[in-house]
């Protein structure tokens, strides 16, 4: 990770927005009193998104299982249409229209 001077950095706020979204890699920026990860929203999106998942009981364990399975033992067609994956939809949507 890049770590900048928070000094150094007044001068090109508008640059350092527009590095963060282009590299996609965060930026940490180190003050005299703390330290702050400047980073896209997409990044911060699909790191909020991994940490809400992983929240979810079971779901740690199930994705390990998951990795560990033969690709053979794997469906080939997914029914995107049934219950499981509804309910996936409606769960995030459900989340982001929290306050």
């Amino acid at each position: 990770m890049t770590a900048l001077d928070a000094a150094a950095t007044r001068s090109m706020p508008y640059h350092l927005i527009d590095e963060a979204g282009r590299v996609r890699r965060p930026l940490l920026i180190i003050g005299r009193k703390s330290r702050s990860i400047l980073c896209s929203d997409q990044d911060w999106n699909a790191t909020d998104e991994t940490l809400y998942q992983l929240s979810l009981p079971g779901m740690s364990e199930s994705v390990d299982m998951e990795m560990t399975s033969d690709l053979s033992e794997c469906a080939k067609n997914l029914d995107w249409q049934s219950e499981k994956f509804a309910m996936h939809g409606r769960l995030k949507w459900m989340r982001k229209s929290l306050p």
